[in-house]
Protein backbone atom coordinates (compact mmCIF):
# COMPACT_ATOMS: atom_id res chain seq x y z
CA UNK A 1 0.00 0.00 0.00
CA UNK A 2 3.02 2.28 -0.13
CA UNK A 3 2.71 5.02 -2.67
CA UNK A 4 6.15 6.56 -2.16
CA UNK A 5 8.34 6.95 -2.34
CA UNK A 6 32.16 13.16 14.70
CA UNK A 7 34.89 13.54 13.70
CA UNK A 8 38.43 13.43 15.09
CA UNK A 9 40.75 16.15 13.82
CA UNK A 10 44.22 16.75 15.32
CA UNK A 11 45.59 20.17 14.31
CA UNK A 12 49.24 20.09 13.31
CA UNK A 13 50.57 23.63 13.12
CA UNK A 14 54.25 23.33 14.02
CA UNK A 15 56.94 22.00 11.72
CA UNK A 16 58.26 19.74 14.50
CA UNK A 17 54.83 18.22 14.97
CA UNK A 18 54.53 17.65 11.24
CA UNK A 19 57.86 15.82 11.04
CA UNK A 20 56.94 13.53 13.93
CA UNK A 21 53.62 12.80 12.28
CA UNK A 22 55.39 11.52 9.20
CA UNK A 23 56.80 8.72 11.35
CA UNK A 24 53.60 7.24 12.74
CA UNK A 25 51.77 4.77 10.51
CA UNK A 26 53.40 2.32 8.12
CA UNK A 27 52.05 2.43 4.60
CA UNK A 28 52.86 -0.61 2.54
CA UNK A 29 53.10 -0.83 -1.21
CA UNK A 30 52.63 -4.60 -1.29
CA UNK A 31 49.14 -6.14 -1.25
CA UNK A 32 47.89 -7.37 2.13
CA UNK A 33 48.71 -11.00 2.72
CA UNK A 34 46.59 -11.36 5.87
CA UNK A 35 42.98 -10.18 5.58
CA UNK A 36 41.96 -7.66 8.20
CA UNK A 37 40.00 -9.24 10.99
CA UNK A 38 41.52 -12.72 10.52
CA UNK A 39 42.97 -14.55 13.55
CA UNK A 40 46.50 -14.11 12.21
CA UNK A 41 46.21 -10.38 11.71
CA UNK A 42 47.54 -7.93 14.27
CA UNK A 43 47.76 -4.15 14.52
CA UNK A 44 51.50 -4.40 14.11
CA UNK A 45 51.03 -5.74 10.61
CA UNK A 46 50.18 -2.23 9.47
CA UNK A 47 52.52 -0.11 11.57
CA UNK A 48 56.10 0.61 10.70
CA UNK A 49 55.88 4.37 10.67
CA UNK A 50 52.71 6.18 9.73
CA UNK A 51 53.71 8.74 7.18
CA UNK A 52 57.19 7.81 6.06
CA UNK A 53 58.98 10.71 4.34
CA UNK A 54 60.59 8.42 1.76
CA UNK A 55 57.38 6.78 0.61
CA UNK A 56 55.67 6.97 -2.76
CA UNK A 57 53.30 9.61 -4.07
CA UNK A 58 50.32 8.40 -2.03
CA UNK A 59 52.30 8.14 1.21
CA UNK A 60 53.82 11.57 0.70
CA UNK A 61 50.46 13.14 0.01
CA UNK A 62 48.82 11.56 3.04
CA UNK A 63 51.74 12.59 5.24
CA UNK A 64 51.46 16.16 4.09
CA UNK A 65 47.69 16.52 3.90
CA UNK A 66 46.22 14.06 6.41
CA UNK A 67 48.69 14.01 9.29
CA UNK A 68 46.15 14.79 11.99
CA UNK A 69 43.81 12.08 10.77
CA UNK A 70 46.66 9.55 10.57
CA UNK A 71 47.78 10.46 14.10
CA UNK A 72 44.33 9.72 15.47
CA UNK A 73 44.15 6.48 13.50
CA UNK A 74 47.52 5.30 14.83
CA UNK A 75 46.11 5.49 18.37
CA UNK A 76 43.30 3.10 17.43
CA UNK A 77 44.41 -0.49 16.78
CA UNK A 78 41.41 -1.32 14.62
CA UNK A 79 41.75 1.80 12.50
CA UNK A 80 45.51 1.32 12.12
CA UNK A 81 45.08 -2.25 10.97
CA UNK A 82 42.33 -1.45 8.50
CA UNK A 83 44.23 1.51 7.05
CA UNK A 84 47.43 -0.46 6.61
CA UNK A 85 45.51 -3.14 4.79
CA UNK A 86 43.58 -0.64 2.65
CA UNK A 87 46.73 1.12 1.48
CA UNK A 88 48.13 -2.22 0.37
CA UNK A 89 45.23 -2.76 -2.04
CA UNK A 90 45.71 -1.99 -5.70
CA UNK A 91 44.12 1.24 -6.89
CA UNK A 92 40.43 0.69 -7.57
CA UNK A 93 40.29 -2.79 -5.98
CA UNK A 94 37.10 -2.33 -3.98
CA UNK A 95 36.83 -6.04 -3.15
CA UNK A 96 40.22 -5.86 -1.41
CA UNK A 97 39.03 -2.77 0.44
CA UNK A 98 35.93 -4.63 1.58
CA UNK A 99 38.10 -7.31 3.23
CA UNK A 100 40.23 -4.69 4.96
CA UNK A 101 37.43 -2.92 6.83
CA UNK A 102 35.58 -5.24 9.22
CA UNK A 103 34.17 -2.20 11.01
CA UNK A 104 33.80 1.48 10.21
CA UNK A 105 34.26 4.13 12.90
CA UNK A 106 34.66 7.90 12.94
CA UNK A 107 38.48 7.74 13.08
CA UNK A 108 38.80 5.65 9.94
CA UNK A 109 36.11 7.71 8.22
CA UNK A 110 38.22 10.84 8.82
CA UNK A 111 41.24 9.24 7.11
CA UNK A 112 39.24 7.99 4.14
CA UNK A 113 37.61 11.38 3.71
CA UNK A 114 40.96 13.18 3.76
CA UNK A 115 42.39 10.69 1.27
CA UNK A 116 39.48 11.27 -1.11
CA UNK A 117 39.50 15.05 -0.70
CA UNK A 118 43.25 15.69 -0.81
CA UNK A 119 45.01 12.66 -2.27
CA UNK A 120 42.64 11.01 -4.74
CA UNK A 121 45.03 11.37 -7.68
CA UNK A 122 48.18 10.46 -5.76
CA UNK A 123 46.51 7.39 -4.24
CA UNK A 124 44.69 6.27 -7.37
CA UNK A 125 41.29 6.74 -5.74
CA UNK A 126 38.33 6.48 -8.06
CA UNK A 127 34.70 7.26 -7.21
CA UNK A 128 35.74 8.27 -3.69
CA UNK A 129 37.37 4.90 -3.02
CA UNK A 130 34.75 4.01 -0.41
CA UNK A 131 32.48 1.48 -2.11
CA UNK A 132 34.13 -1.61 -0.62
CA UNK A 133 34.44 -0.03 2.81
CA UNK A 134 30.78 0.96 2.87
CA UNK A 135 28.93 -1.86 1.18
CA UNK A 136 30.95 -5.10 1.22
CA UNK A 137 27.82 -7.23 0.92
CA UNK A 138 27.00 -5.57 -2.40
CA UNK A 139 30.35 -6.75 -3.77
CA UNK A 140 30.30 -10.18 -2.16
CA UNK A 141 26.89 -10.87 -3.64
CA UNK A 142 27.77 -9.98 -7.21
CA UNK A 143 31.02 -9.71 -9.18
CA UNK A 144 29.40 -7.17 -11.50
CA UNK A 145 28.42 -4.65 -8.84
CA UNK A 146 31.74 -2.78 -8.54
CA UNK A 147 32.10 -2.46 -12.30
CA UNK A 148 28.63 -0.99 -12.61
CA UNK A 149 28.94 1.32 -9.61
CA UNK A 150 32.34 2.74 -10.55
CA UNK A 151 31.84 2.85 -14.31
CA UNK A 152 32.80 6.03 -16.10
CA UNK A 153 29.19 7.01 -16.73
CA UNK A 154 27.59 5.51 -13.64
CA UNK A 155 25.57 7.96 -11.59
CA UNK A 156 26.65 6.01 -8.52
CA UNK A 157 30.23 7.23 -8.99
CA UNK A 158 29.09 10.80 -8.48
CA UNK A 159 27.25 10.15 -5.23
CA UNK A 160 30.09 8.02 -3.86
CA UNK A 161 32.58 10.78 -4.68
CA UNK A 162 30.41 13.39 -2.97
CA UNK A 163 30.00 11.23 0.14
CA UNK A 164 33.71 10.44 0.33
CA UNK A 165 34.44 14.15 0.79
CA UNK A 166 32.66 14.06 4.17
CA UNK A 167 33.69 11.89 7.12
CA UNK A 168 30.21 12.16 8.61
CA UNK A 169 28.69 10.97 5.36
CA UNK A 170 30.99 7.94 5.29
CA UNK A 171 30.14 7.11 8.90
CA UNK A 172 26.42 7.52 8.26
CA UNK A 173 26.37 5.45 5.10
CA UNK A 174 28.51 2.71 6.65
CA UNK A 175 26.56 2.27 9.86
CA UNK A 176 24.27 -0.46 8.61
CA UNK A 177 27.02 -2.72 7.27
CA UNK A 178 30.17 -1.65 9.09
CA UNK A 179 29.28 -0.47 12.60
CA UNK A 180 26.53 -2.84 13.74
CA UNK A 181 25.71 -6.51 13.68
CA UNK A 182 23.47 -7.42 10.76
CA UNK A 183 19.80 -6.75 11.39
CA UNK A 184 20.48 -4.97 14.70
CA UNK A 185 17.96 -2.23 14.06
CA UNK A 186 18.51 -0.61 17.45
CA UNK A 187 22.24 -0.24 16.72
CA UNK A 188 21.51 0.96 13.18
CA UNK A 189 19.29 3.77 14.37
CA UNK A 190 21.60 4.72 17.25
CA UNK A 191 24.47 4.98 14.79
CA UNK A 192 22.52 7.17 12.41
CA UNK A 193 21.24 9.36 15.23
CA UNK A 194 24.80 9.92 16.53
CA UNK A 195 25.96 11.06 13.10
CA UNK A 196 22.82 12.95 12.19
CA UNK A 197 21.03 13.20 8.87
CA UNK A 198 23.40 13.31 5.92
CA UNK A 199 21.63 13.91 2.60
CA UNK A 200 24.71 12.97 0.55
CA UNK A 201 24.55 9.49 2.09
CA UNK A 202 20.80 9.19 1.64
CA UNK A 203 21.25 9.42 -2.12
CA UNK A 204 23.67 6.49 -2.39
CA UNK A 205 21.26 3.58 -2.14
CA UNK A 206 18.73 5.46 -4.27
CA UNK A 207 21.35 5.89 -6.98
CA UNK A 208 22.37 2.23 -6.75
CA UNK A 209 18.77 1.08 -7.02
CA UNK A 210 18.33 3.20 -10.11
CA UNK A 211 21.61 2.41 -11.90
CA UNK A 212 22.71 -1.05 -10.72
CA UNK A 213 19.80 -2.98 -9.18
CA UNK A 214 20.49 -6.21 -11.06
CA UNK A 215 24.27 -6.02 -11.00
CA UNK A 216 24.30 -5.44 -7.23
CA UNK A 217 21.32 -7.75 -6.52
CA UNK A 218 19.52 -5.04 -4.58
CA UNK A 219 16.36 -6.45 -3.06
CA UNK A 220 17.15 -9.94 -4.29
CA UNK A 221 20.14 -11.05 -2.18
CA UNK A 222 19.18 -13.87 0.16
CA UNK A 223 22.65 -15.40 0.60
CA UNK A 224 22.43 -14.99 4.39
CA UNK A 225 19.34 -17.16 4.87
CA UNK A 226 20.03 -19.70 7.64
CA UNK A 227 23.50 -18.25 8.23
CA UNK A 228 23.12 -14.88 9.94
CA UNK A 229 21.96 -14.86 13.56
CA UNK A 230 19.77 -12.12 14.91
CA UNK A 231 21.36 -9.93 17.62
CA UNK A 232 20.31 -10.41 21.24
CA UNK A 233 20.09 -7.91 24.08
CA UNK A 234 20.14 -8.48 27.86
CA UNK A 235 17.02 -9.83 29.51
CA UNK A 236 15.08 -7.31 31.64
CA UNK A 237 16.97 -4.34 30.23
CA UNK A 238 14.65 -1.32 30.07
CA UNK A 239 14.42 0.14 26.60
CA UNK A 240 12.94 3.28 25.07
CA UNK A 241 11.49 3.65 21.62
CA UNK A 242 11.61 7.21 20.33
CA UNK A 243 9.76 7.48 17.08
CA UNK A 244 7.73 9.60 14.73
CA UNK A 245 4.36 8.48 13.47
CA UNK A 246 3.89 9.23 9.79
CA UNK A 247 1.09 8.66 7.36
CA UNK A 248 2.01 5.78 5.09
CA UNK A 249 0.56 7.40 1.99
CA UNK A 250 1.32 11.12 2.38
CA UNK A 251 4.49 10.79 4.45
CA UNK A 252 3.27 13.60 6.72
CA UNK A 253 3.62 13.54 10.52
CA UNK A 254 0.64 11.96 12.28
CA UNK A 255 -0.39 13.87 15.42
CA UNK A 256 -2.74 12.59 18.11
CA UNK A 257 -1.93 8.93 17.54
CA UNK A 258 -1.91 6.69 20.61
CA UNK A 259 1.08 4.33 20.64
CA UNK A 260 1.33 1.47 23.14
CA UNK A 261 4.01 -1.15 23.74
CA UNK A 262 2.44 -4.50 24.57
CA UNK A 263 3.57 -8.01 25.53
CA UNK A 264 3.12 -10.41 22.67
CA UNK A 265 1.01 -12.73 24.84
CA UNK A 266 -1.46 -9.92 25.55
CA UNK A 267 -3.13 -9.79 22.16
CA UNK A 268 -5.73 -7.26 23.35
CA UNK A 269 -3.03 -5.06 24.93
CA UNK A 270 -5.14 -4.87 28.08
CA UNK A 271 -2.02 -4.26 30.22
CA UNK A 272 0.47 -2.28 28.09
CA UNK A 273 4.03 -1.72 29.22
CA UNK A 274 3.67 1.95 28.27
CA UNK A 275 1.54 4.28 26.19
CA UNK A 276 1.86 7.86 24.90
CA UNK A 277 0.18 10.07 22.31
CA UNK A 278 2.14 11.62 19.46
CA UNK A 279 2.64 15.40 19.53
CA UNK A 280 2.02 17.84 16.68
CA UNK A 281 5.22 16.67 14.98
CA UNK A 282 4.15 13.03 15.30
CA UNK A 283 6.85 12.41 17.93
CA UNK A 284 6.37 9.87 20.69
CA UNK A 285 8.55 8.13 23.28
CA UNK A 286 7.42 4.86 24.87
CA UNK A 287 9.18 2.37 27.14
CA UNK A 288 9.37 -1.39 27.49
CA UNK A 289 11.71 -4.18 28.59
CA UNK A 290 13.65 -6.91 26.83
CA UNK A 291 12.06 -10.20 27.82
CA UNK A 292 12.90 -13.89 28.04
CA UNK A 293 9.67 -15.61 27.06
CA UNK A 294 11.43 -18.96 27.55
CA UNK A 295 12.73 -19.25 24.00
CA UNK A 296 15.85 -18.91 21.87
CA UNK A 297 15.29 -15.19 21.44
CA UNK A 298 15.64 -14.18 25.07
CA UNK A 299 16.79 -10.59 25.40
CA UNK A 300 14.63 -9.11 22.68
CA UNK A 301 11.62 -6.84 22.57
CA UNK A 302 9.17 -9.67 22.15
CA UNK A 303 6.14 -7.52 21.92
CA UNK A 304 4.35 -5.27 19.51
CA UNK A 305 3.18 -1.71 19.00
CA UNK A 306 -0.53 -0.97 19.28
CA UNK A 307 -1.43 2.14 17.26
CA UNK A 308 -4.78 3.95 17.12
CA UNK A 309 -6.23 7.43 16.49
CA UNK A 310 -9.31 9.31 15.41
CA UNK A 311 -8.73 8.96 11.66
CA UNK A 312 -6.14 6.19 11.86
CA UNK A 313 -7.12 2.65 11.04
CA UNK A 314 -6.22 0.61 14.16
CA UNK A 315 -3.01 -1.35 13.72
CA UNK A 316 -0.55 -3.59 15.51
CA UNK A 317 3.08 -3.64 14.36
CA UNK A 318 5.60 -6.44 14.67
CA UNK A 319 9.30 -6.07 13.83
CA UNK A 320 11.44 -8.97 12.71
CA UNK A 321 14.05 -9.49 13.83
CA UNK A 322 12.72 -8.14 17.13
CA UNK A 323 14.48 -5.12 18.59
CA UNK A 324 17.46 -5.77 20.88
CA UNK A 325 17.89 -2.28 22.36
CA UNK A 326 16.58 1.24 22.57
CA UNK A 327 15.81 3.30 19.50
CA UNK A 328 17.54 6.66 19.97
CA UNK A 329 16.08 9.93 18.80
CA UNK A 330 14.38 13.17 19.81
CA UNK A 331 11.72 15.51 18.55
CA UNK A 332 14.05 17.01 15.94
CA UNK A 333 15.47 13.76 14.56
CA UNK A 334 13.65 10.46 14.86
CA UNK A 335 15.26 7.73 12.75
CA UNK A 336 12.54 5.23 13.63
CA UNK A 337 9.09 5.55 12.09
CA UNK A 338 5.72 4.17 13.07
CA UNK A 339 3.72 4.23 9.87
CA UNK A 340 -0.05 4.52 9.96
CA UNK A 341 -2.75 4.39 7.33
CA UNK A 342 -5.96 6.40 7.47
CA UNK A 343 -9.35 4.78 7.29
CA UNK A 344 -10.05 6.62 4.04
CA UNK A 345 -6.83 5.46 2.38
CA UNK A 346 -7.45 1.86 3.38
CA UNK A 347 -10.97 2.07 2.00
CA UNK A 348 -9.59 3.55 -1.24
CA UNK A 349 -7.15 0.70 -1.65
CA UNK A 350 -9.79 -1.89 -0.78
CA UNK A 351 -12.06 -0.46 -3.45
CA UNK A 352 -9.82 -1.99 -6.12
CA UNK A 353 -10.04 -5.48 -4.61
CA UNK A 354 -12.43 -8.15 -5.91
CA UNK A 355 -14.09 -8.45 -2.51
CA UNK A 356 -15.21 -5.99 0.20
CA UNK A 357 -13.46 -5.77 3.56
CA UNK A 358 -15.14 -8.09 6.07
CA UNK A 359 -15.85 -6.14 9.33
CA UNK A 360 -15.53 -9.35 11.35
CA UNK A 361 -12.00 -9.98 10.10
CA UNK A 362 -8.61 -8.26 10.10
CA UNK A 363 -5.95 -7.50 7.52
CA UNK A 364 -2.19 -7.93 7.23
CA UNK A 365 0.52 -5.88 5.56
CA UNK A 366 3.93 -7.48 5.12
CA UNK A 367 7.14 -5.90 3.81
CA UNK A 368 9.80 -8.42 2.82
CA UNK A 369 13.47 -7.46 3.28
CA UNK A 370 16.50 -9.23 1.82
CA UNK A 371 19.99 -9.72 3.29
CA UNK A 372 20.97 -6.19 2.27
CA UNK A 373 18.05 -4.96 4.37
CA UNK A 374 16.30 -3.63 1.29
CA UNK A 375 12.69 -4.29 0.24
CA UNK A 376 12.66 -7.54 -1.69
CA UNK A 377 11.06 -8.17 -5.07
CA UNK A 378 10.10 -11.59 -6.44
CA UNK A 379 8.82 -12.91 -3.13
CA UNK A 380 5.55 -14.78 -2.65
CA UNK A 381 3.62 -14.91 0.63
CA UNK A 382 1.35 -17.51 2.17
CA UNK A 383 -0.67 -17.21 5.36
CA UNK A 384 -1.79 -19.94 7.76
CA UNK A 385 -4.68 -20.26 8.32
CA UNK A 386 -5.74 -18.98 4.94
CA UNK A 387 -9.51 -19.55 4.96
CA UNK A 388 -11.21 -16.78 3.00
CA UNK A 389 -8.15 -14.51 2.90
CA UNK A 390 -6.99 -12.73 -0.24
CA UNK A 391 -3.27 -12.25 -0.87
CA UNK A 392 -2.78 -9.07 -2.93
CA UNK A 393 0.32 -7.66 -4.63
CA UNK A 394 0.83 -4.29 -6.30
CA UNK A 395 2.47 -2.89 -9.38
CA UNK A 396 3.18 0.85 -9.46
CA UNK A 397 1.37 1.14 -6.12
CA UNK A 398 -1.87 -0.18 -7.57
CA UNK A 399 -3.48 -3.55 -6.86
CA UNK A 400 -2.56 -5.94 -9.66
CA UNK A 401 -4.77 -9.04 -9.72
CA UNK A 402 -2.40 -10.85 -12.07
CA UNK A 403 0.66 -10.33 -9.82
CA UNK A 404 1.87 -13.29 -7.76
CA UNK A 405 5.04 -11.79 -6.27
CA UNK A 406 6.22 -8.59 -4.61
CA UNK A 407 7.59 -5.71 -6.65
CA UNK A 408 10.45 -3.41 -5.58
CA UNK A 409 8.42 -2.18 -2.58
CA UNK A 410 8.50 -5.70 -1.07
CA UNK A 411 4.90 -5.20 0.02
CA UNK A 412 2.13 -7.77 0.33
CA UNK A 413 -1.39 -7.09 1.61
CA UNK A 414 -3.58 -9.91 2.88
CA UNK A 415 -7.19 -8.94 3.52
CA UNK A 416 -10.07 -10.63 5.34
CA UNK A 417 -7.94 -12.78 7.64
CA UNK A 418 -9.65 -14.80 10.37
CA UNK A 419 -8.84 -13.25 13.79
CA UNK A 420 -6.31 -15.18 15.88
CA UNK A 421 -2.72 -16.40 15.55
CA UNK A 422 -1.19 -16.45 12.08
CA UNK A 423 2.01 -17.60 10.42
CA UNK A 424 3.40 -15.76 7.41
CA UNK A 425 5.83 -17.62 5.13
CA UNK A 426 7.82 -15.90 2.39
CA UNK A 427 9.37 -17.86 -0.45
CA UNK A 428 11.37 -16.92 -3.52
CA UNK A 429 9.07 -17.35 -6.47
CA UNK A 430 11.96 -18.34 -8.76
CA UNK A 431 13.26 -21.20 -6.58
CA UNK A 432 10.63 -21.94 -3.93
CA UNK A 433 13.21 -21.34 -1.16
CA UNK A 434 11.71 -20.38 2.20
CA UNK A 435 13.45 -17.14 3.17
CA UNK A 436 11.39 -15.81 6.08
CA UNK A 437 8.74 -17.01 8.52
CA UNK A 438 6.91 -14.91 11.08
CA UNK A 439 4.32 -15.61 13.77
CA UNK A 440 1.88 -12.86 14.73
CA UNK A 441 -1.85 -12.39 15.28
CA UNK A 442 -4.83 -10.65 13.77
CA UNK A 443 -7.68 -8.71 15.39
CA UNK A 444 -11.00 -7.79 13.77
CA UNK A 445 -10.97 -4.45 11.92
CA UNK A 446 -7.24 -4.03 12.61
CA UNK A 447 -4.23 -3.93 10.31
CA UNK A 448 -1.35 -6.19 11.39
CA UNK A 449 1.88 -4.70 10.04
CA UNK A 450 4.97 -6.89 9.75
CA UNK A 451 8.49 -6.08 8.60
CA UNK A 452 10.38 -9.32 7.96
CA UNK A 453 14.02 -10.42 7.99
CA UNK A 454 15.70 -13.48 6.45
CA UNK A 455 15.58 -16.64 8.55
CA UNK A 456 18.36 -17.02 11.16
CA UNK A 457 20.24 -20.32 11.66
Amino acid sequence: MRREGGAIVVAIVAIVAFVSCRQLVGIRDDPPTVPAGSPDASPGDASNAVCTADGGACESCLGESCCGELTACSADASCEQSLGCLLGCAAGDESCAAVCVPRMDATLAEVLSCRASSCASACGVSCGGILGALYPDYLAGSPDCAACATGATAQTCGVLTACAASASCIAYAACLDRSCEPFDRACNTQCRYAVGPTPAADTIVTAFKSACPTQCRLGSNFDCVGKRAWPLGVVDTPVTFNAQATDQVSGQAAAGVLVKTCPVADTACSAPWDQETTDDAGYVSVGSRLTAQGNAYAGLFQGYFDVSGATTYPSVAFLFPPLAGSIAGDSTYTPYEVQVVSRDDLAYFAGALPMPLDPTRGHVEVVAFDCLQLPAAGVSATITPSDGALVAYTRNDVYAPQATTTDSTGAVVIVNVEPGPIEISLTLAATGELVSQVNAFVRPQTLTSIGTAPLPP
